[in-house]
């Protein structure tokens, strides 16, 4: 009792800031406001200058074509068809006409010239730039016709042209607006920008013009909900508590606090919250830097740290179980993904046995040793919990098969600007896409300075994310990518270790969410807030 009155008298102070916060935001909410909760705002509202995108941008901009929930395969948005052509280096695009900007400006083939145009220009210097894969030059037709004209066959051309990143802006926005563009981006999407505070909130609104919906949707036309206020909350307690007492209806939340409310039932049909959940398109994995003189240079190193990983110990740890192992390199919602594709199976022994094998002994503590030195490795890691939890995992683990690590926590930016100076060893880090061909960007000789963070590079590895890249006849793509998945893992410069469930707790007013599992998004284009009638 001692113990838990100090915390409950000084606790009370937060419960009454977060009840006036509560009221501030709107506790008695109007059913055509939905509150959100993010950590953070993204660099730019701009979807051709930021190097991130959120939920806000996927509302604001539409793309020439999305997925379909259940196959993933693409399916119409702005375009209603498209061929290949010239050999699969050119896509021709038949496009809506019916579409107008939330500028109310038509839609047309110049618009998606304008901006592909603008994406690629190096003044601009987008982020998303690298989206475009090898697109040269864009064709218009017609009004409704257009034509993607690729350097090479690039086969995620279709998967590409379905991310934010290539929504398509109004021309005349950007014209007329010139440097004010930013503050207030105009595309096609069901929602456009009505207010935003730095720091704060951004605000959407309805387009009531929208009519354009793609066939994922029950609702064709306008968006349900009038607005979206996207509220800028850092800390994920203060998150949780206005979720709970009606602040906010959605809101992200950790594995640890999903897992207790499920304990007291808070989280069940009929209660306050319902959960959602979806797997991400991408892994959690182990790099081994293969380069440089450090001892990870040794294949026989980076095989008995394979050896050495016990993945579900790992994935319990940093998900309390909101994740799955993998032991190929990609997630259930990557496309590539195959479920008999494996690596080194768990054996410790084995590791051991591997070492002495390359002139290792164990030294008085039982950690293998060389040339009087014991095999120490540098783990690079977040200093974020998940990604803590499970590299302390990873640790222990190791030195049960007598390897040493010395796990050092560096800030995102330090630690992704050192890997190009190969100063670790291993490197707990993860990746997100939906294509397999996003390996060309961790494996590729061209990348070794920039995003090839384990320096691993061969050229047979280089022919085959070339061929994968090149190939578009499906089945022929998929055998590519299976024996690149068996040399890199026979190699070992990656170990995979699992991927993660999306958890986000939305209130129970709120109806009609969907889940998207192969973009990795909640949709809000059916929700309505209490009743529709």
């Amino acid at each position: 009792m001692n113990r838990t009155q100090p915390a409950r008298r000084r606790s009370l102070p937060l419960l009454l800031l977060l009840a006036l916060v509560a009221m501030a935001w709107g506790t008695a909410n109007a059913a055509g406001n939905l509150r959100i909760a993010v950590a953070s705002e993204a660099p730019s509202l701009d979807i051709h200058a930021t190097p991130s995108t959120t939920t806000y941008h996927d509302l604001v901009y539409a793309t020439l074509v999305t997925r379909d929930l259940e196959t993933g395969a693409f399916i119409p948005y702005l375009a209603t068809s498209w061929a290949l052509e010239d050999g699969g280096r050119a896509i021709r695009f038949d496009l809506r006409d019916d579409v107008v900007f939330h500028d109310g400006t038509p839609f047309d083939a110049e618009a998606v010239r304008f901006s592909f145009e603008r994406l690629l220009d190096p003044a601009m210097a987008a982020p998303g730039a690298s989206f475009a894969g090898t697109l040269e030059r864009v064709e218009v037709i017609d009004a409704t016709t257009v034509v993607l004209h690729y350097r090479d066959v690039y086969a995620p051309a279709l998967l590409n042209l379905s991310a934010t990143f290539l929504g398509i802006v109004s021309p005349t926005a950007v014209q007329t607006l010139g440097d004010a563009f930013a503050q207030r981006p105009v595309s096609a999407g069901p929602y456009r920008f009505a207010e935003v505070v730095p720091g704060d909130r951004i605000v959407l609104e309805r387009f009531g013009e929208y009519a354009w919906a793609p066939a994922v949707f029950d609702n064709q036309g306008a968006a349900y909900i009038e607005r979206i206020t996207f509220q800028v909350i850092p800390d994920d307690a203060t998150q949780l508590l206005l979720l709970q007492t009606n602040g906010i209806d959605v809101a992200g939340a950790p594995p640890r606090d999903v897992q207790r409310l499920i304990a007291r039932n808070d989280v069940a049909p009929g209660r306050e919250l319902a959960l959602y959940t979806y797997v991400t398109p991408g892994i959690r994995y182990l790099g081994q830097t293969s380069c440089c003189g450090r001892p990870t240079e040794d294949p026989a190193v980076r095989r008995a740290v394979a050896h050495a990983i016990e993945r579900e110990e790992i994935m319990l740890a940093a998900l309390e179980g909101f994740g799955a192992t993998v032991t190929g390199l990609f997630s259930p919602t990557t496309w590539g993904f195959d479920p008999d594709m494996v690596g080194y199976p768990y054996d410790p022994e084995t590791a051991r046995a591997i070492l002495r094998g390359a002139g290792y002994t164990e030294d008085a503590s039982g950690f293998m040793a060389k040339d009087g030195r014991r095999l120490t490795l540098v783990l690079w890691t977040y200093s974020l919990p998940e990604y803590q939890r499970a590299a302390q995992v990873v640790q222990a683990q190791l030195a049960d098969a007598g390897i040493d690590v010395d796990l050092q926590l560096l800030e995102s930016a330090t630690l992704l600007a050192g890997t190009r100076r190969a100063e670790h060893d291993l490197l707990l880090i993860a990746y997100g896409w939906s294509d397999a061909g996003i390996l060309s960007f961790f494996f590729g000789s061209d990348r070794l300075e920039t995003s090839n963070r384990v320096h691993f590079a061969r050229p047979e590895v280089d022919a085959l994310l070339a061929a994968g890249n090149a190939t578009v006849d499906v089945a022929a793509r998929f055998a590519i990518y299976q024996d690149l998945q068996r040399l890199i893992l026979d190699e070992a410069p990656w170990v995979p270790l699992y991927t993660v469930e999306v958890l986000t707790l939305v209130r129970q007013e709120v109806q009609g969410v969907k889940v998207h599992p192969f973009m990795g998004r909640l949709l809000f284009h059916d929700a309505f807030i209490g009743s529709r009638d």
